[in-house]
């Protein structure tokens, strides 16, 4: 899955994230689900992504190569 994709399906709404080796979390980068002011505390690079993860309320880190699938479970806006 390329990278481009991961990040338009995490604006778009929450996703199911597939992770090699660590399962599944549902995540996004859509700023309904994520609270004011808050910000990841290390920044995106080419190989690694922050994503907020819905369950834990937190940000995690997320290596793009380690990624399987990043499924929508609701699309919330088009784009």
């Amino acid at each position: 899955m390329n990278q481009e994709t991961i990040i338009e399906n995490l604006h778009r709404g929450i996703c199911t994230m597939t992770i090699k080796g660590s399962g599944s979390m549902r995540c996004t980068l859509h700023p309904s689900f994520v609270p004011n002011n808050s910000r990841p505390l290390i920044e995106n690079t080419n190989s690694r992504i922050s994503v907020w993860d819905i369950e834990s309320q937190s940000w995690t880190m997320v290596d793009y190569d380690n990624v399987q699938s990043c499924n929508q479970n609701g699309v919330l806006k088009e784009g």
